[in-house]
């Protein structure tokens, strides 16, 4: 029994030793991992752009303290850092307030700063009602009402602008129609007066539909809508269109186009005299520019017939 007792002390005292060894080495590496997490720290933070960087962690300045807290290890320590805050990652975090406790995680990937004064708006933001400014206002009633156009003043009364506005209105369909009949006759006029007819065709077309702008602008300067549709050019348009003519049959194609610029010329004439009347000086120098165009294509088709 008394060599039991014994064993049984030395064994006791063998395990006692034991364990205090491995308290020391767990204290030791406790000791340990909160150096390196201290180390990483700093070096995180020095690693932040200069803008957003605060004051470097002085060592005596930092209090370190192991947490009750085995997974994961986390430690606390005192430092000023003039408010920044830092996130490191979706599962590490860390806060700093003057004069308070900066907390890390011990795997830490990543940290950035935001400075005091964003995370104040980010507050500030967070807790102003929906569709309500800090003011109390609603975004309604901050929305701007739109300015209104003033009216048109140019020296016409609005009758007679609406009165040039519609005869320009037929005078553009009547264009248009005049511009697809002489492109149509440039595509398919055959025989041998074929390089002649297309060379001519082609002036005459490309001029037509640069004045198709001009005249639609004057409409709008005078505050009314231009016809823009097929329809509308139908409708409006006093040239019907004549019978389909066979791309060998370039008489045909002339007749129609002479009868077409002066068709236009027409109506053009009864729109200058209501302009004069109105002392629309802008819409009596395109009319008369338009007569004098088209009278003069009318001149030269003509000239080839006889």
């Amino acid at each position: 029994d008394d060599a039991i007792g014994l064993g049984g002390d030395r064994q006791g005292r063998i395990h006692g030793h034991r364990r205090q060894a491995g308290r020391a080495r767990l204290a030791g590496g406790h000791r340990g991992r909160q150096g390196q997490l201290e180390t990483l720290a700093q070096r995180r933070i020095a690693r932040l752009p200069a803008p957003a960087r605060p004051q470097p962690v002085q060592p005596a300045a930092v209090a370190a303290q192991r947490l009750v807290d085995p997974a994961p290890a986390r430690l606390q320590a005192r430092a000023q850092l003039g408010g920044y805050r830092f996130h490191l990652s979706d599962r590490v975090k860390a806060s700093i307030t003057p004069g308070g406790l900066l907390s890390i995680v011990a795997a830490p990937y990543m940290m950035c700063a935001i400075h005091p004064k964003e995370q104040n708006m980010a507050k500030t933001k967070s807790k102003t009602p929906k569709g309500k400014s800090p003011a109390g206002k609603t975004a309604a009633s901050r929305a701007k009402a739109p300015a209104t156009a003033p009216g048109i003043d140019i020296g016409i009364s609005a009758s007679d602008r609406k009165q040039i506005a519609a005869g320009l209105a037929s005078f553009l369909s009547d264009s248009f129609t005049l511009y697809l009949r002489t492109h149509n006759f440039h595509w398919n006029v055959t025989g041998p007066m074929f390089n002649t007819l297309h060379t001519m065709f082609e002036t005459q077309y490309t001029e037509q539909w640069t004045a198709l702008d001009e005249i639609a602008e004057r409409i709008r300067a005078l505050g009314f809508a231009a016809p823009a549709s097929y329809a509308d050019f139908a409708r409006l348009s006093s040239i019907q269109d004549g019978p389909a003519v066979d791309g060998g049959d370039w008489r045909a194609m002339v007749q129609q186009l002479v009868s077409g610029n002066e068709a236009v010329c027409r109506p053009a004439r009864e729109v200058l005299e209501i302009a004069d009347d109105a002392d629309d000086a802008p819409t009596e120098d395109l009319l008369t520019q338009r007569l004098q165009t088209h009278e003069k294509y009318a001149w030269m088709l003509r000239s080839l017939l006889e």
